[in-house]
Parts: structure tokens; C-alpha cells; sequence
């Protein structure tokens, strides 16, 4: 697991993809907006530290599962992301399986009804925009209905086509998240960002980048796929930065 090669490949767009899911994720931005803003930073902090209890806990299960000795093997065809729920069908009886499963399916739940939340915000905010109450929260309820089948044939994807995994899936939707990751925080820090810098930037990186990273995981070439990531990023923000607000010379240093 020390291998530079890894580090350098899927390290890479793994931490591109995390990080700009965190900055593009509607979620975050509603909790955000949610909480009095002298009480912003203190619960993202906490929140995040009692969040990374979970990913840290259930690593511990992969890492038993990477022991030769305990002979921990998933079914041929089995997605390695099942190998928690392995280790745990291996070690322990079954009523510990059925425990694990139901906490599992309470956290993807949770994770479900935030992405909707997220997403029906956007939609009646941003492009229903409905003049009543009433016609908001049925807005509301269709596009998650839409949204729901949209997930649904998604999902169907990885499970039927050939070399589309939830890796890829994963991947994929973290690379569309990087394509605005940059103008996001220049719009928070950087007063010259202009609409034209980040229309070009996002239009470039997602027109151009998104189909050379698909591309590069459809070749399983690692130079591709890393490249096709930093490329995004590069030139979102090559974009912003060229295309930005000029100063104007009149106004004070």
C-alpha cells in the first residue's frame, strides 16, 4: 500500500475527487446556511471529527480482510467495496451480518435523503421557480421522484455494464464536482472572478476533461485518467484567472 504508483494514480484523483465533492456538494451548503454563522466553523469541525469515526472504523475491516491468513475472499463477480460485509459474514455469527447490513443501509438512507433535499433546493430555487407554496413542494416531490429513476438506471449501469463498477462511478461524479471546484472558492475569496472566466472554465473542463477521464478509465490507462483530473483543475482555473475583472485603476490600492 506504500507503492508510489498508487499514490500517484489513484491517490490523486481519489483526493481531487474528495475534496472537490466536500466544496460542490449542495448538501454542505444547506447545513451551512442552517447554522447561526458564529456556530459555522465550530460545527463543521466537530461534525467532521465525529463523521471520521465511521470511515476509520470500517477500514478497520479491510485491513483484516487484506490478511492472507484469515483467508478473506468475495464471490467471484463481487464488487470489492462489499469486502466489510465479507469480513463480517466470515468472523462473526449471523445476526452480527444482519446488525451490520441495517446500520448500512441506515447510513446510504441518510446519504439518500440529503442528496434529494439538495437536489429539489436547486431545482425550485434555480430553475422551477414556483410562486406559491404549494406549487413548490410538488415541484419539489417530482424532481425527486425524477431524480430517484434517474439514481435507479444509474445504478442498473454498474450493475450490467461490463467494466463500469462503483469505482468508476465514484470517480466519475467526483471529476463532474471538480469542474467547479475552483471557480466555487474563488467566488468565496477572489473579488475579480468574472461570469465569462467561470462559464469557459467550467464549460472547457467538463466538454473536454470529463469524456478524456472516462475515456482514460475505459482503457484503464492510469497516465490518462490522473492527467484527465489534473487537466480539469488546471484549466477551470487558467480560465478564471485569465478571463478575470480587470482592477480599476481609479479605485485605492
Amino acid at each position: 500500500m506504500f507503492d508510489p504508483g498508487v499514490a500517484l494514480s489513484f491517490g490523486i484523483v481519489t483526493s481531487i475527487g474528495l475534496i472537490a465533492g466536500s466544496i460542490s456538494d449542495q448538501s454542505n451548503w444547506q447545513r451551512a446556511f442552517a447554522v447561526r454563522k458564529h456556530d459555522v466553523v465550530r460545527a463543521f469541525v466537530i461534525g467532521s471529527l465525529l463523521f471520521g469515526v465511521v470511515p476509520i472504523s470500517l477500514s478497520v475491516l479491510g485491513f483484516l480482510a487484506a490478511n492472507p491468513a484469515l483467508k478473506i475472499m468475495l464471490p467471484a463477480g463481487v464488487d470489492v467495496s462489499m469486502i466489510g460485509v465479507q469480513t463480517i459474514a466470515q468472523l462473526l455469527p449471523h445476526w452480527a451480518v444482519l446488525l451490520f447490513l441495517i446500520m448500512l443501509l441506515s447510513a446510504l438512507s441518510s446519504a439518500l435523503d440529503a442528496g434529494l433535499v439538495a437536489a429539489s433546493s436547486l431545482w425550485v430555487a434555480d430553475v422551477a421557480k414556483p410562486t406559491t407554496d404549494d406549487g413548490a413542494v410538488r415541484s419539489a416531490r417530482a424532481s425527486m421522484i425524477v431524480l430517484t429513476i434517474i439514481g435507479l438506471g444509474v445504478a442498473l449501469g454498474v450493475l450490467y455494464i461490463p467494466g463500469f463498477g462503483l469505482q468508476q462511478l465514484w470517480w466519475i461524479f467526483n471529476t463532474i464536482a471538480a469542474c467547479v471546484m475552483v471557480p466555487t472558492v474563488l467566488s468565496l475569496y477572489w473579488s475579480r472572478l468574472s461570469e465569462k472566466g467561470v462559464f469557459w472554465g467550467v464549460l472547457t473542463s467538463f466538454v473536454v476533461g470529463v469524456p478524456l477521464f472516462i475515456y482514460g478509465n475505459i482503457i484503464d490507462k492510469p497516465a490518462w485518467i490522473v492527467g484527465a483530473s489534473l487537466f480539469i483543475v488546471g484549466v477551470s482555473t487558467l480560465f478564471c484567472l485569465v478571463l478575470g475583472e480587470k482592477e480599476d485603476a481609479s479605485s485605492p490600492a
